[in-house]
């Protein structure tokens, strides 16, 4: 039997940090009205280590039904290992929406004309295939139910990983999660348009198959200046942004982090934007 959600779009930044080893597999649909895609190696085994990203973007006005009409990813009662984690609206700064694994198929309903889809796998082998997806742009006039997560995200999924996480926009802060095996969470820091954003990570540490991950933008795509993925870390990991939007994910991990906006500076002469920062700070 399928399951259907529907979304609730968020604006918002988003930090995700990558293993320098971890396979990645991504991909972009701009303007098409329908399409598929699958899981590395699909319908082979699908490989460890592996951060997928899609984004879908359907034309001013459409909204976009996406069906996982394969699921196969491995899943235990505790805890996840891998899951597909899918975000209304463009990059996975946008609300989660879904946040699965096992064998039942998925089907969601966007609010807007963009949809985002994320597949994580940890270090461990498995038999699973992973999985196959398709997508349709629909009119605005779908049903849209009153389903919405708030502010921020405070819900449960299917496979009992409880999403925590918060959103800022206060011109400084702290940032404190507690260690717990079932927990991802997603920290969004939102400045002014012509602010950036300074973000000191402190004291963090991973379970078994734990994992952080910075990004400086809208999306999880590799070339987002910053995007890592770690498994281990020592001492102090700071970042300075280029946009007024940092996002941080974290999944069976404990830590501190302290963040402080700053104007940016700008050339007059080439009217780019520079960053008053020590250029050791840059994470690349």
């Amino acid at each position: 039997m399928n399951s259907i959600t529907y979304l609730q779009a968020l604006t918002s930044f988003i930090v995700i940090v990558h293993l320098r080893n971890v396979m990645c597999c991504n991909e972009t649909f701009v303007g098409q009205e329908s399409g598929n895609f699958t899981s590395l190696r699909y319908p082979s085994v699908y490989p460890s280590l592996m951060m997928c990203n899609w984004e879908i973007t359907v034309a001013q006005g459409k909204r976009i039904s996406l069906l996982f009409d394969v699921v196969n990813i491995e899943e235990y009662a505790d805890p996840l290992n891998d899951f597909v984690a899918v975000f209304d609206g463009p990059g996975c700064a946008s609300s989660v929406v879904g946040l699965f694994a096992g064998y039942e198929r998925k089907q969601f309903l966007s609010t807007s004309n963009s949809i985002s889809v994320m597949f994580n796998t940890d270090n461990s082998h498995t038999s699973h295939v992973g999985f196959s997806a398709k997508y349709v742009a629909v009119s605005q006039e779908e049903p849209v139910t009153d389903f919405k997560f708030g502010s921020w995200l405070a819900a449960t999924s299917n496979n009992q990983i409880n999403i925590c996480g918060g959103r800022y926009t206060d011109p400084d802060g702290h940032i404190e999660q507690a260690s717990s095996l079932r927990t991802m969470c997603m920290w969004v820091i939102e400045a002014n348009p012509f602010e950036t954003i300074h973000l000191d990570v402190k004291n963090i540490e991973m379970g078994s198959g734990g994992w952080y991950a910075i990004y400086d933008g809208y999306s999880c795509m590799p070339n987002t200046k910053h995007s890592r993925r770690r498994t281990v870390h020592n001492g102090t990991e700071s970042v300075q942004s280029s946009t007024n939007n940092l996002i941080m994910l974290t999944f069976r991990a404990t830590f501190n982090a302290t963040y402080k906006t700053n104007l940016k500076q700008w050339d007059e002469s080439s009217n780019s934007s520079l960053m008053c920062q020590d250029p050791n700070e840059w994470l690349d």
